[in-house]
């Protein structure tokens, strides 16, 4: 097993029941390892008399009510007026969600990702079985406030069925390269929420996946994308190509470095593009949509501009607009250090994350009061070709970070205090501190704070090769998308630093 070894052990089996009576709502929660071994149904009338009834049809779908970007990741539908149960996965969804909006089937059960109060949340719904459930776990407390918000959710009234399927992401396959600017890559899905060690191995030296990076080396005139994995002293570029032409619609092709290899806890080696077969890369583009393999999903964030007023200027004066990291010597005469000069006084922690595998150039935590923390990640970049300049180039990648960073609030604080702690000790062995203000004992304090605490999420991005008074269209509407994607899938907030 994956999560476990143990050898001695044969033929284990545990089961649970847990079972909760509101007698406000009249209303009766099981959950059950085995629904079907427990009789569960059988037990709620025994518990309940039998005038009880089981909740179902269509209230079951309202979970996904108030989800941002959803994604199917499989549904179950049977035809009108047919027996015949039909079940769609990946990008088949698509296919399944076209019917039943086209009334030739009716959706019977769903599992769906997107986002909810700033948080990446999977719904999963069954209408006939009454089943509700989501990926998550947490203490029997936890479990009944979860019922309540849910019981809100399937047992509010409607005037009429709404068509749930009609907001919903869409895979799409591609013929040739999306016509967009890529401005980040991204771990697939698995890699990025596994729990397990895993590895990246350039030729035979084995890498922490938590200290390779990844992004956009450079765009081809037919769309091909070349995508650099690297850690602090390697580095590979593998070149994403897009064609009907290919018997897979895509294919993974080395440009530079050596071979590349994948491996997970307890597992053999594979190559790279045998990996991203089966957990492809996210690609994120300029105008807020995404891809993985041949596969396009269009967004519809309709962000507009950012609002120039909001753009908040930094006198940059005698900082070289082309050296952005402070590195170890904390170089004062960089971008990275300037910034933190500015904002340090905000946080009680700051933390230099800057390097490969970074959540960010600058981790800031502060207790805002006793029940919330707020965490703040700051992105910095070096000016495009050293000047102050309109050319996008200057808001490509700081905006790919940004949009990047969701990850860092959805995985939770223990994960970042994890990554945090473990890239500090690295630098430790050398005679050098990763924390520029505060230590490991406070940001311990903020990890077991979040436990119990709200956390308020924050990026800012400081750009000193930008312009207040001179910022183009371009550059406004990719800010004002970034905006929007952090606002629905983190809450979080934006703030953009450029010079007068």
């Amino acid at each position: 097993m994956d999560w476990g070894n143990y050898q001695t052990l044969e033929e284990t089996n545990y089961y649970l029941l847990v079972m909760r009576w509101d007698q406000a709502n009249q209303a009766l929660f099981i959950y059950a390892s085995d629904y079907e071994a427990l009789r569960t149904e059988q037990l709620a009338a025994i518990v309940t008399g039998d005038n009880t009834r089981l909740l179902s049809g269509t209230p079951i779908f309202q979970i996904l009510n108030n989800v941002e970007l959803p994604l199917a990741k499989s549904l179950g539908s049977s035809r009108v007026g047919a027996i015949s149960f039909t079940s769609y996965f990946g990008p088949n969804v698509t296919e399944g969600l076209a019917s039943i909006e086209k009334a030739e089937s009716e959706l019977n059960n769903i599992a769906c990702i997107g986002y909810e109060n700033g948080d990446r949340v999977l719904w999963g719904g069954a209408k006939r079985k009454g089943k509700v459930w989501q990926q998550r776990a947490g203490t029997l407390a936890e479990w009944v406030e979860w019922c309540d918000r849910t019981w809100q959710k399937v047992s509010a009234e409607k005037a009429s069925a709404p068509n749930i399927t009609e907001d919903f992401l869409r895979p799409l396959r591609l013929t040739s390269p999306h016509n967009s600017y890529p401005i980040a890559i991204e771990w697939g899905e698995h890699a990025q929420n596994a729990f397990s060690d895993q590895f990246v191995f350039f030729g035979t030296t084995s890498i922490p996946l938590y200290l390779v990076d990844l992004e956009v080396a450079a765009v081809q005139q037919d769309g091909s994308i070349d995508i650099r994995l690297s850690s602090e002293t390697l580095s590979a570029t593998y070149r994403l190509s897009i064609s009907n032409g290919f018997p897979a619609g895509y294919r993974h092709t080395k440009v530079s470095g050596p071979d590349v290899g994948f491996k997970k806890k307890n597992k053999e080696v594979v190559p790279l593009d045998e990996h991203l077969a089966v957990d492809p890369f996210v690609v994120r583009y300029a105008d807020g949509t995404y891809s993985y393999n041949c596969y396009h999903i269009p967004t519809s964030l309709n962000a507009g501009r950012f609002p120039a007023a909001r753009l908040e200027t930094w006198p940059w004066k005698n900082i070289p607009l082309n050296r952005e990291s402070m590195g170890k010597s904390r170089d004062a005469n960089t971008i990275q250090h300037y910034a933190f000069q500015r904002l340090k006084a905000d946080f009680d922690l700051v933390f230099n994350d800057d390097g490969s595998g970074e959540a960010a150039d600058l981790v800031g935590l502060k207790e805002a009061d006793e029940k919330t923390i707020r965490l703040c990640l700051i992105h910095c970049k070096n000016a495009y070709k050293g000047v102050i300049s309109q050319d996008i180039q200057n808001f490509y990648v700081l905006c790919g970070q940004a949009q990047k960073s969701v990850t860092v609030k959805h995985h939770g604080m223990l994960r970042l205090y994890n990554d945090l702690k473990r890239r500090h000790e690295l630098w430790m062995k050398d005679g050098h501190t990763r924390f520029l203000k505060g230590d490991i004992k406070q940001l311990a304090y903020f990890r077991d704070k979040s436990r119990r605490a709200t956390v308020e999420f924050e990026v800012i991005i400081a750009q000193p090769g930008a312009s207040a008074a001179a910022l183009n269209d371009d550059a406004l509407l990719l800010l004002g998308t970034t905006e929007l994607y952090l606002k629905k899938t983190a809450a979080a907030s934006l703030r953009v630093i450029v010079s007068p």
